[in-house]
């Protein structure tokens, strides 16, 4: 994490009891005792914590927030990918056009939250920057709520069924000279071409979006994910807008020295305590103690409730 300058961690766990994705109901109590534990050694090395939350119910339940809230620095809410083609063969969802993305849902999905006391400074909305597409079983019924056959057809770059980006959302709607419809109470928009249909955001959306958020005092968001963005930034940039951030400026990489036709990047100016039965990682160099040949080393950071794990170096 030093070698490349990062910040913190963040967990991603899909999802803890939920019988369909390999939970199992101890997990409950065991993602707590994990994020505790993870949390005290990040707290060592002077690193940040996040986790994944799902905004579909039957998953956000497995989650005990209010016992994980101490141990996390924020909660990434997961407020997209609420229904897909995988609904197709779930029993308690079926076969039925339904939005990626849907204010509604996410709104039941706060208010879990806010009954949990989970302070909303502790919660960033996610937004993406593709849209899940289906495939009608009827082209002339595209409403919510219309039958499905599949996921949609696989996109040029996305390649992927049932998923497209926005990029090829866009350019889909100007080959065939379509008409997206706003649905203002989801905040969120679909268009529907032949036996194909995709609900996607734009920048009228996340306004929406935006707006309902900080109404609850939510005021960070994150993105699902950069890969997904062109190369002209359109994406970043009408969300930027939207939500009324200023865009950022790029990093600036000006201290970075170019060995032959690699790039590498200064080894970071710090101290830090090495991993348990580990030694200092690239870039560091042992402490020893003053006057001694002894390396400077400490038990109590690899000690837990069944003991001690060994030792850390100070690097």
């Amino acid at each position: 994490m030093n070698r490349y300058r990062f910040d913190g961690v963040d967990i991603d766990w899909e999802f803890p009891t939920a019988n369909d994705r390999g939970g199992r109901p101890e997990d409950y109590k065991n993602q707590v005792e994990f994020m505790n534990r993870l949390r005290s050694r990040m707290k060592d090395v002077k690193k940040g914590v996040s986790m994944v939350i799902p905004t579909t119910h039957r998953y956000l339940k497995g989650f005990d927030l209010k016992s994980l809230e101490p141990h996390v620095d924020w909660f990434n809410l997961m407020s997209y990918d609420l229904h897909g083609s995988w609904d197709i063969i779930d029993k308690s969802m079926g076969p039925w056009v339904n939005s990626h993305t849907n204010m509604t849902e996410i709104q039941t999905a706060l208010d879990h939250l806010w009954r949990n006391d989970i302070s909303p400074t502790k919660v960033t909305m996610g937004v993406s920057f593709y849209g899940r597409s289906f495939t009608l079983t009827d082209p002339n019924c595209h409403d919510p709520g219309c039958r499905v056959s599949s996921g949609g057809n696989p996109g040029e770059c996305s390649n992927n069924v049932g998923v497209l980006h926005h990029e090829e959302i866009e350019r889909i709607i100007r080959q065939n000279n379509l008409q997206p419809t706003l649905h203002p109470e989801h905040a969120v928009k679909t268009v529907s071409w032949g036996n194909q249909w995709v609900s996607f955001d734009d920048a009228d959306t996340w306004r929406l979006k935006g707006n309902i958020a900080r109404g609850q005092c939510i005021n960070s968001f994150a993105v699902r994910a950069l890969n997904h963005e062109n190369d002209k930034e359109t994406n970043i940039e009408a969300l930027s807008l939207a939500l009324d951030h200023k865009q950022m400026e790029a990093p600036n990489f000006s201290t970075t020295r170019q060995q032959g036709n690699v790039w590498r990047k200064p080894a970071p100016q710090q101290c830090r305590w090495s991993s348990c039965f580990e030694g200092c990682p690239v870039g560091f160099k042992e402490v020893r103690e003053e006057g001694q040949k002894d390396i400077m080393t400490d038990k109590d950071i690899c000690r837990d409730q069944y003991g001690s794990l060994g030792f850390a170096q100070f690097c």
